[in-house]
């Protein structure tokens, strides 16, 4: 009844320039995971949806007054929000039961 002990990762494999790298050593390792857990996290900065005016209006946990108006089909898009955006916004209202 011995403990259980969960191994680590030893070794990951990267593309960099095109070419999949087996990388080995702890440092590496731990670069490259951090690398892309940055990336995967990052994928959403440049869309409409996190960048002004939207950015503030939905805010980081979705739970301002305009998320309320958006829902309830009575937010007033800013004019500078492009066309695909207000779609999305539409689209969350009319869902919304």
């Amino acid at each position: 009844m011995g403990k259980t002990r969960a191994g680590c990762i030893s070794k990951v494999e990267v593309l960099e320039h095109g070419v999949y790298v087996l990388k080995t050593t702890q440092a590496e390792v731990e670069d490259s995971i951090r690398d892309n857990n940055a990336a995967r996290f990052r994928l959403t900065e440049d869309t409409p949806t996190m960048q002004e005016p939207l950015k503030s209006a939905l805010g980081y946990h979705g739970c301002t007054e305009e998320v309320k108006q958006i829902l309830a089909g009575t937010y007033v898009c800013p004019t500078e929000v492009e066309a695909f955006s207000r779609s999305f916004l539409d689209t969350l209202t009319a869902s919304h039961p």
